[in-house]
Formats: C-alpha cells, sequence, structure tokens
C-alpha cells in the first residue's frame, strides 16, 4: 500500500472508531466510578480532604489515592485545589443517602445488565435465567428505602384515582413479584390504615423485603411470602392487587392472573405497570425519543434473556380479559430512567367483575 493510501485508510479507521472509541471511554469512566464508590472515596470527599487523609481513611497506598483522584477529577468526578479534593456537587447528589436508587445498586443493575447482555449472544445457553444473587442486584435497583423514594413512588400510584379510593379508609392489599417491595412499601408508609401481602418466588430477594419492612416499620402489616405467584391460595380475600407484569415469563403469566382474580374480591382493582411497549408499532411513542429508545431496545434484549415478554397494549389488555378482569383504564405516567420502578410509563387498571 502506498503511502497516501496508508495515510487515508488510518483516516477512514480512526474516523469510524469515534462512536465505539466514546463507549470505551464510558465503559472504563463507569469502572472507574465503581470502584472508587467501592473503596469509599466518595464518602472520604464528601467533605474536602488532603490527599494523605484520604490515603489513611481508605488503607491505600499514598501514589494510588493520587492516581484514583487526579482521574476522578478529569471526569468532573471530584474537584480539586492544589492537594484538597471534594466530591463534585452532581455526584454528592447521586450518591447522597437520601436518594432514589442507592449508588451501589445502580452501578449492581449495570453489572447485571451487562452480565444479561453477554448471555444473549451464548449459543450454549438457550435460556439462562439468573441466580438469586442476579435477581436481588436487579430488584434492589428498583429503588431504595429513603423518604424521598417513598414520596416520588407513593406520588406515582395516587395517580391511579381507582386504587386511593380504595385505600383511603384501609384496604387489604396483593402484589404479586413483589422483588423488595419498594412501591409497596412506599404504599404501606403513605397509607398507615393499609395491610398487604407481598409475593416473590426469590427467597433471597423475598427476605431483602422482609429486612426493610422491619427497617421502615411496617412488617406489622406486611406479610412476605416466598413463594410463585399461582401459588396464592386466598378466595376473595384482597380488595387491591398489583401486577409485576414485565418480570413474569410467558410461561407463567396466565397462573400469576388466575391467582390475581381469585384472591380479589368482586369489584377489586388490579392495577399492572408497564415500562416498555414492544419497539416497532408502539401506540404510544416512547421509540421517539433517542436516550429512551436505546434504554428501550437494551430491555428488549434482557427481557429476552429472562424469557419475560414485552407485550403491546393490545396484547395486555386482551390478557387481561381473557383472565376475567374487566379493562378500566391506562394511566400515563412520565417515566424517569431505568432502573427504578420510576421507569413505569403507564399503569394498566383493571377490575374483578
Amino acid at each position: 500500500m502506498q503511502p497516501v493510501e496508508a495515510d487515508a485508510a488510518i483516516e477512514r479507521y480512526l474516523a469510524a472508531r469515534a462512536t465505539l472509541d466514546g463507549w470505551i471511554a464510558g465503559a472504563f469512566a463507569l469502572s472507574l466510578i465503581d470502584a472508587a464508590s467501592a473503596a469509599g472515596i466518595f464518602e472520604a470527599t464528601r467533605e474536602r480532604s488532603t490527599l494523605t487523609s484520604i490515603a489513611n481513611r481508605l488503607g491505600l497506598p499514598l501514589s494510588r489515592v493520587a492516581s484514583l483522584c487526579r482521574a476522578l477529577a478529569i471526569h468532573g468526578v471530584v474537584r480539586s485545589e492544589g492537594d484538597l479534593y471534594e466530591l463534585a456537587p452532581d455526584f454528592a447528589a447521586v450518591s447522597d443517602p437520601n436518594v432514589i436508587v442507592d449508588l451501589a445498586d445502580l452501578l449492581g443493575w449495570a453489572t447485571e445488565y451487562a452480565h444479561c447482555i453477554r448471555l444473549a449472544a451464548d449459543a450454549t445457553v438457550p435460556q439462562p435465567g439468573l441466580t438469586s444473587g442476579n435477581w436481588l442486584a436487579i430488584a434492589a435497583a428498583a429503588g431504595s428505602p429513603t423518604s424521598l423514594m417513598v414520596a416520588a413512588a407513593s406520588a406515582r400510584l395516587g395517580l391511579v384515582p381507582e386504587l386511593m379510593a380504595a385505600w383511603r379508609n384501609g384496604a387489604h392489599h396483593l402484589e404479586l413479584g413483589c422483588g423488595v417491595a419498594v412501591q409497596l412499601l412506599a404504599s404501606l408508609v403513605a397509607h398507615p390504615s393499609l395491610s398487604a401481602v407481598g409475593v416473590e418466588h426469590d427467597p433471597v430477594v423475598a427476605a431483602e423485603a422482609r429486612r426493610r419492612a422491619a427497617a421502615m416499620g411496617v412488617a406489622d402489616r406486611l406479610e412476605i411470602r416466598d413463594q410463585d405467584a399461582a401459588e396464592v391460595e386466598e378466595k376473595a380475600a384482597f380488595d387491591t392487587a398489583f401486577w409485576s407484569q414485565p418480570f413474569f415469563a410467558a410461561t407463567d403469566r396466565a397462573g400469576a392472573l388466575g391467582a390475581a382474580h381469585r384472591a380479589l374480591k368482586v369489584g377489586g382493582i388490579l392495577v399492572e405497570p408497564v415500562f416498555w411497549y414492544p419497539l416497532e408499532g408502539s401506540i404510544h411513542g416512547v421509540a421517539s425519543v433517542p436516550e429512551r429508545a436505546r434504554a428501550q431496545a437494551i430491555a428488549h434484549l434482557v427481557h429476552d434473556v429472562w424469557g419475560a415478554p414485552i407485550l403491546t397494549f393490545d396484547e395486555l389488555r386482551a390478557e387481561l380479559e381473557a383472565s376475567g378482569f374487566d379493562f378500566v383504564q391506562d394511566v400515563t405516567i412520565e417515566p424517569l430512567p431505568p432502573p427504578s420502578v420510576l421507569i413505569v410509563s403507564h399503569y394498566l387498571v383493571a377490575t374483578r367483575p
């Protein structure tokens, strides 16, 4: 290859790499933040501190801390002035104790999603599934047991008038697929006369839900069961129910809806959240926002690995009606970025006739 041709080929190669290089840099930055958070640098720099005091607090060599803080400063995570380092305001906010999603949980969720993406292309594992540890990392990122999350999550459900009417004077509530019970706990805190049963198939996740309920002072009004949703045997025992349908495999959906129909009283309310609709043919146009479209494409891939289908509005409504429910309404919500429960874009509301 002649020098001129080689120069042109190099330029084409570098231009082609521009997007990929940005993604690689983002992966490096995420690893840097993960390492710094795990080491305790975020807490050590919440107040302006010297490199020596940070090193002593973390038990790391001074030269290592200097390199870490320099990299964090260049990435805008900390601010430096001479030998003093302090957490930048944005990162102080996302790592504050009173947040929607704890920073460590958010980073753990990102790691598990990356794991699922890799599994999607592994031909030796046709339906990988996840271990309890994987599910706990994903469930924990639904939200932290903080006053901010309680306020945000309860405000979201407050947009469903049928629920609020049932909960005003006390009600018995059922949640199928409660995870670590983020939304359920928020509802119990916001409605002191409400009592509830949460059903979670993974015993590790269910144990974390019980721990959170005790810490938040609502364990006396909440029973957490580690069992499959279809195994709920009560008949006409609950006034309201919530079904976390995005996490249910195709083979488990009819059983869960059957249990919900059986467990609700006549006239009882069923609410199910919608995170995403299918990428093509979406009647709500969520794919029109580039950032959300990218997140949606990843979500579709991960849900395929889980075997949990993402259904259209018409499919969800037909599924409800086939199980004996009467569809009431579709409540539109302004979604927040994943992974918290505030990612919900719609609540579908139905009643048991």
